[in-house]
Formats: structure tokens, sequence, C-alpha cells
């Protein structure tokens, strides 16, 4: 993923979802706007009330179309906690890589989704939207998204 598309958040609030510290969601502040994030590995990356980090935003859809209007903007949903809608314009594809542990083998080892990838939306943020491999949308196209807000801490080093 290009550091280009990262974030820089202050994070209002942090709101631990499961008795195990597994998932939360977390209040962030992002230019002027306020968003509430899923958090899937909150035991690995944890996050702090007031803290400032960055951040990959990527969107897991369940509505997705192109439009006609090059409207940009990202508000939250109002049915779901962590859920947004965002509208704007698709400036890059990069595959959804998922890491997974080989406990017998004591190895680390990356895997691409067959299915998605991830379309970098401009909606005034850069945000990762969730997006099936056998779309015809492009480099260029407007969409409005709709789907669970989901952030993922980017260390500084990997920047």
């Amino acid at each position: 993923m290009n550091k280009k598309y990262v974030e820089s958040v202050d994070v209002i609030d942090v709101e631990v979802l499961d008795i195990q510290g597994i998932t939360a969601v977390i209040t962030i502040e992002i230019k002027g706007k306020k968003l509430n994030c899923f958090i899937s590995e909150f035991h690995n990356k944890e996050y702090f009330k007031g803290e400032s980090c960055v951040v990959l935003l990527s969107l897991m859809t369940t509505k997705l179309e192109k439009i006609s209007s090059e409207d940009k903007s990202i508000t939250p949903t109002e049915h779901f906690e962590a859920h947004c809608t965002l509208s704007g314009e698709i400036k890059e594809f990069f595959p959804i890589v998922h890491k997974y542990y080989k406990h017998e083998e004591n190895i680390w080892y990356e895997k691409e989704q067959p299915s998605y990838k991830h379309g970098i939306v401009d909606c005034g943020i850069f945000v990762a939207v969730e997006i099936r491999k056998d779309s015809d949308l492009k480099v260029g196209d407007y969409i409005v998204a709709e789907g669970r807000l989901d952030a993922s801490k980017v260390q500084e080093e990997n920047l």
C-alpha cells in the first residue's frame, strides 16, 4: 500500500466490544470530521484515547455503484455504529493481501484475496474500498459505497 493513502487521525474515544479485547470501535477525528471505525485486531494494535496515529482506512462494502456526479464526501450512517456512506473518485487499485500464521511450521505467510481488490477512493480522505475483481470499475470512475469502516494502525517504520 502506498504511503500517500494513509491518514493521520486523532483518537477521540475507544470502546472495546468483547471480553477478550479483540474487537473495538474507535471514534476518530480526521480533517474536521468525526467517524466511528471498527478495529478487528485491537489486542495486537491498541488505540488510546487522545493519541494521534497514522491509519489505513478501509470499507467492507455492503453497497457499491458507479455514479455520474463528481461528489466527494463521507458521512456516518444512522443504522450501524461503525458504518458510513462515501462518494468519490477511484485513484488506484491494490490487491487485498491477508497475513496468516501456520502454527505447525511457525511461519507467517501472505495470501491474496481471490474475489476482491481495494480501490483507493478519494472522498475528501483516502479510503480503500472493497471492490469485486470482476467489476468493470476503473481509475477515474466516481462511486458511492456504503459499509463498515475499518481502521488499521500503520507503524511509522513502514511508511
